[in-house]
């Protein structure tokens, strides 16, 4: 009777570790995730509205709100977002360590580096 208690008992523990790392591999990254693109010319300010369903895209400088876009991978690790329409695309990096996405935005050919945090920020403000 022991070893069936025992044994029920790290099976459901079994089930709520892997039931815990599932829903953390995308908790991570869903959301609304704001931040900048600085390159040569200019600052743009990028938003990117992450769900289980994809990805719109948001910049204020180029008046762009809500452009759909195709998200190419999504893993543990990182995100690449492409956003064909402007040529562009974003390969994105999770920073575990104070929850910030980093890596590379990809416009027209040249690359710049970004850096978005999640904002708490539900509705998006246009002009």
């Amino acid at each position: 009777m022991l070893k069936h208690i025992l044994f029920l008992f790290f099976v459901i523990l079994l089930l709520v570790i892997c039931a815990l790392g599932v829903k953390t591999h995308y908790q991570v990254v869903n959301g609304y995730w704001t931040g900048t693109v600085n390159t040569e010319d200019t600052i743009f300010h990028v938003s990117f509205n992450l769900s289980g369903d994809g990805c719109e895209f948001d910049c204020h400088e180029l008046h762009i709100y809500n452009m759909p876009t195709e998200v190419l991978y999504r893993n543990n690790d990182a995100i690449c977002i492409e956003i064909p329409s402007i040529n562009a695309q974003a390969r994105l990096s999770i920073i575990q360590k104070n929850g910030m996405l980093r890596g590379l935005f990809r416009l027209n050919g040249k690359s710049y580096p970004v850096a978005v945090g999640l904002n708490d920020i539900k509705t998006r403000r246009r002009p």
